[in-house]
């Protein structure tokens, strides 16, 4: 998520400087504003300063790290940052603003959906399932992979214990912020599958290894489907050899 930064930079010395400097920006756990705290990017390129003269008020537009765990922090920034301009005083080149500015975790992942095909199917038979997932918060996935998994469930409430079918991982590249991921999955009916009718559901993050604002939305529950127990038995041969009796 980005955010703006207003800032502006002063020479308080009595004697010009001869070089440019770099401002850069930080998020920090304290309000003591240091070089060795999360740097944002950008950074701010800062012209040569007369005595007495500051720059105007620039804006700049800088993003909280994916990895950036939810919290309240401070932000900053240090003049110079890389220490290219020789002060009287190297101590006063880091401010902290006022206030605080609070993280949060806004992942959201969501199933938006779940269609199989054909909707019967045999036992130890196998049917096609159109799957979407969709990060709907602000904060992009920061995990490698995020684990949808497809279940059975003789009743629309999905949940861990009814029946596991199968499973896709999905790179955590592809559900950012606002993202959706579709695939069409291959699922395998279990033989032992009892004929009958049920809902097919799925569970994304079922693990809760992803840290998401909203928890109690990633179950999603599909079509019904109708097992079937695919015995077909046929006659293959009748026949008698008397003409009459």
């Amino acid at each position: 998520m980005t955010f703006t930064i207003n800032n502006a930079e002063r020479n308080a010395g009595t004697a010009n400087s001869t070089l440019s400097n770099i401002v850069k920006f930080y998020l920090s756990a304290d309000p003591v504003i240091s070089t060795t705290d999360v740097a944002f990017v950008p950074t701010r390129t800062v012209g040569i300063l007369p005595a007495g003269t500051a720059t105007t008020i620039t804006t700049v537009t800088v993003t909280v790290p994916g990895s950036t765990a939810p919290g309240v922090y401070y932000v900053g920034a240090c003049a110079d940052a890389t220490n290219r301009v020789i002060e009287s005083v190297e101590d006063n080149n880091c401010m902290a603003a006022a206030g605080t500015l609070t993280v949060v975790r806004d992942i959201d992942l969501r199933i938006t959906e779940l269609t199989p095909s054909p909707t019967t199917v045999g036992a130890g038979h196998s049917f096609s399932l159109l799957n979407t997932v969709t990060n709907q918060g602000t904060t992009p996935v920061t995990a490698t992979s995020v684990t949808l998994r497809f279940y059975f469930s003789v009743d629309a409430i999905i949940d861990s214990t009814d029946r596991f079918l199968s499973a896709r991982l999905i790179p955590g590249s592809l559900v950012k912020s606002g993202m959706s991921n579709s695939a069409t999955s291959n699922v395998i009916v279990p033989k032992a599958t009892v004929p009958g009718m049920y809902y097919i559901g799925a569970i994304v993050d079922s693990a809760g290894v992803v840290i998401e604002s909203n928890e109690a939305n990633n179950a999603f529950t599909g079509a019904m489907m109708t097992v079937i127990r695919e015995v077909d038995l046929v006659m293959t041969d009748v026949s008698t050899a008397s003409a009459s009796v």
